[in-house]
């Protein structure tokens, strides 16, 4: 069964983003640390990203009901917004699939939407596929990130 203690750990980030209202496009590296409880049902995590616009830090929050394979995650972005989110598990045969959908929220005075699916395909590697709206606009590719997880020393 699926627990949140997969993401245990410190994660580094490679993403490359089209121009957006978040700045311009090119390349974002950085990591995701999670530290997560012992039922594997709440993670909380920090990202630090270099991105094209310079630094940014996110604190997120993730809970797990696992009744329902529904994950919660909330993130306060250094940019001054944040991000609820809800995420639908499924698998087939131990790979798993996160559907997230982010609630609207306003950043630069535009309403800004994401979505993604995140493929959880190896014990040290997943990959997220984002899209993003603008203003209520359809959704358009927003990069496809790896998170890679940083060996223990």
């Amino acid at each position: 069964p699926f627990n949140l203690g997969y993401f245990e750990g410190t994660w580094t980030v490679d993403w490359d983003v089209p121009d957006s209202v978040f700045g311009d496009g090119g390349q974002i590296t950085g990591t995701e640390t999670y530290k997560c409880d012992a039922s594997g049902l709440t993670c909380e995590s920090v990202v630090k990203e270099e991105t094209p616009g310079g630094p940014v830090t996110l604190q997120a929050r993730m809970r797990y009901d696992a009744s329902t394979r529904t994950i919660t995650r909330d993130e306060k972005d250094s940019r001054g917004f944040s991000v609820h989110y809800v995420g639908h598990v499924s698998s087939d045969q131990g790979l798993y699939q996160i559907a997230w959908t982010g609630d609207p929220f306003r950043y630069k005075g535009k309403r800004i939407a994401l979505k993604s699916a995140a493929s959880l395909s190896a014990p040290t590697a997943f990959r997220v596929r984002m899209q993003i709206s603008v203003d209520g606009q359809p959704a358009t590719n927003y990069g496809s990130p790896w998170w890679r997880l940083r060996p223990n020393p």
